[in-house]
């Protein structure tokens, strides 16, 4: 019998001591993203720092919709500030929340205009920046 289809009937104590066993190597032929959908958010949590530091940074993917929402914040700041190498960012987007997703599109058409509005005038680029700013800014 494969330990693959054993999964769904393990107990927590068995889940901790088989992700042990694939921390250590120890087990080979199951990664840490067929484990996701036994684990609680705060032992997916913990398999997303270790997989931040050590990687395979492929199985971070497969921990988005079981992660906590403050690990996913975490992580997309981690992203965005380019401490997740091959990590692709739009991939986080169906679990961003509103704000968040604001907060992604205004950066980006900052990056993407900010080179550009260098060489305008002034008083248009203060123009761009303030109708980019009542497009994507705080609703009051």
């Amino acid at each position: 019998m494969k330990l693959m289809s054993i999964l769904p009937f393990l107990d927590q104590e068995d889940l901790s001591e088989l992700i042990a066993k694939i921390k250590s190597k120890e087990v080979k032929g199951v990664s840490f993203t067929h484990l996701y959908p036994f684990l609680n958010s705060q032992e997916v949590d913990e398999l997303v720092d270790l997989l931040v530091k050590e990687g395979p940074k492929k199985d971070l993917y497969g921990a988005l919709p079981f992660m906590s929402k403050a690990r996913l914040e975490k992580l997309h700041n981690e992203v965005k500030d380019g401490k997740v190498e091959g990590f692709a960012e739009e991939a986080l987007l169906p679990f961003l929340g509103k704000d968040k997703i604001k907060d992604l599109v205004q950066d980006l058409i900052n990056r993407k205009i900010g080179d550009k509005l260098d060489g305008l005038d002034d008083e248009l680029s203060s123009k761009i920046e303030k109708a980019v700013e009542q497009a994507f800014g705080d609703d009051e």
